[in-house]
């Protein structure tokens, strides 16, 4: 028995397939991204799909470079500016009915009085001085003192006269700038002195309502209606009016000025509540013997902090003791400090230094000369002092107008029961009447050039 076996061809129908492979000869992902260029929302991408020619594929495609080019220098313009945090300055000028009253310090020009001028010269504790004193003759001759250039450019003098005047304004600066604060403060006027009567808006102000700032080149300042951080509320005015505001009197006791001091008055600094006084840089001088009526134009300016090119800073309201900063002014001054205390190994008498500086020598030339060339180091911007600007400033604009003051109460007082704490022991008068103007409020304010909501359009 005889068995073959063939082998049989087989077939396979495969047509399924190759219709899932193939349609009209294209595969399908070629077939899906001619549809999807066909239908694109793209204009010139749509119209380079259904192109029928070469030449026409080609030109719509020279189109979509094109665009694609101009759409990519526009963004980068954008991002360029952009990430200059470019800012608008909006101008506002507001009229309201009720403002806060700014912050006003008065300051006698005379920074100690004559009768403790001995003390000041032998180094007395105040204590001391004030059951140890001596009978001083009383010398009037009034005159502001400048800072500690003008005492120190003995070169600049051309007569004997001013020549022995620096050399004693030196001798006296020298003696009071070692004093203790204690002493410093107990050799100035108190406020009792200075304030004879105080009314804001026609009702009585208060010893309390008071704070006490000291001053090298003016002595015992007294401020007003300034924020710290016990003292937060401030006045409030509504309406402009003689009978309105702030009105203060005076007493200059031009009897016990010092010899040195070169003019007669008070010092008024009128600021922002929430700013440290700067009776040198800022400030008007009051002369004794006339009324002194203050319109105030308060203008403010607010700044954007970082990434923004201001850079600007929140100084934080401060007590005088404190080690923070309370402005830019403050700042810089801290900052000439510690620079004059690396380079020179002392710093500026007249500006406010820590307890563990040394104070220069006014008679020192060397360290005159040293201080001097720090100076020039930081106008120059050899020496850097990183101090920005306050995110929000608040200036006054003020319209002063004087008349002669007669109604003179010499026994009118009304601190007379004021007793300072500090210093157990124990002539003409200027009114100042100040107004707030409220009719004109200033407003400078730097917004952002593009907001979040621009952006996402």
């Amino acid at each position: 028995m005889e068995i073959e076996a063939h082998d049989e061809p087989r077939f396979e129908d495969n047509s399924y397939g190759d219709s899932q492979r193939t349609l009209n000869g294209d595969s399908i992902p070629n077939t899906f991204l001619s549809n999807f260029i066909e239908k694109s929302s793209v204009y010139a991408v749509s119209r380079a799909g259904q192109a029928k020619t070469k030449p026409h594929r080609i030109f719509w495609l020279m189109v979509l470079l094109t665009c694609l080019c101009g759409c990519i220098y526009e963004a980068n313009s954008f991002l360029t500016v952009f990430f200059e945090y470019p800012v608008l300055t909006d101008l506002e000028v507001k009229n309201e009915g009720n403002l806060e009253f700014p912050a006003v310090t008065v300051c006698n020009l005379n920074r100690i009085k004559q009768e403790n001028e001995n003390c000041v010269y032998e180094d007395k504790h105040w204590f001391d001085c004030f059951y140890s004193r001596t009978k001083v003759t009383p010398v009037a001759q009034p005159i502001i003192l400048s800072e500690r250039k003008t005492h120190t450019s003995i070169s600049n003098v051309t007569t004997k006269r001013d020549k022995n005047y620096k050399l004693d304004s030196q001798k006296f600066l020298n003696h009071y700038t070692n004093l203790d604060t204690n002493s410093q403060y107990c050799y100035g006027y108190k406020l009792n002195e200075l304030v004879r009567q105080c009314s804001f808006n026609s009702h009585p102000c208060y010893a309390s309502n008071f704070s006490n700032f000291q001053s090298i080149q003016y002595g015992n300042c007294f401020t007003i209606n300034r924020k710290t951080l016990e003292r937060k509320s401030t006045y409030k005015v509504k309406k402009v009016g003689s009978n309105t505001g702030l009105k203060l009197v005076l007493n200059v006791m031009l009897n016990s000025y010092l010899n040195i001091t070169p003019s007669a008055g008070v010092r008024v600094v009128i600021h922002s509540p929430n700013e440290n006084p700067d009776p040198i840089e800022e400030g008007i001088n009051i002369s004794p013997g006339y009324e002194t009526h203050v319109s105030l134009t308060k203008t403010s300016v607010k700044r954007l902090p970082a990434p923004y090119r201001d850079r600007c800073v929140e100084y934080k309201v401060t007590n005088n003791d404190d080690s923070t900063p309370g402005s830019q002014y403050s700042c810089v001054q801290e900052c000439m400090q510690q620079t004059s205390q690396e380079l020179c190994g002392c710093v500026d008498p007249f500006l406010v230094a820590s307890r563990n500086m040394t104070l220069c020598n006014l008679r020192n030339k060397t360290q005159m000369s040293c201080l001097d060339e720090m100076l020039d180091g930081l106008n120059k911007g050899r020496l850097l002092c990183e101090c920005p600007l306050p995110c929000l400033s608040t200036m006054y604009d003020l319209k002063i107008s004087t008349t002669l003051f007669t109604s003179i109460d010499v026994n009118a007082n009304s601190f007379k029961s004021f007793h300072d704490l500090r210093c157990s022991r124990r002539e003409l008068k200027t009114n100042l009447n100040e107004n707030q103007n409220h009719s004109s409020q200033i407003s400078y304010r730097k917004r952002r050039s593009y907001e979040n909501t621009e952006i996402g359009r």
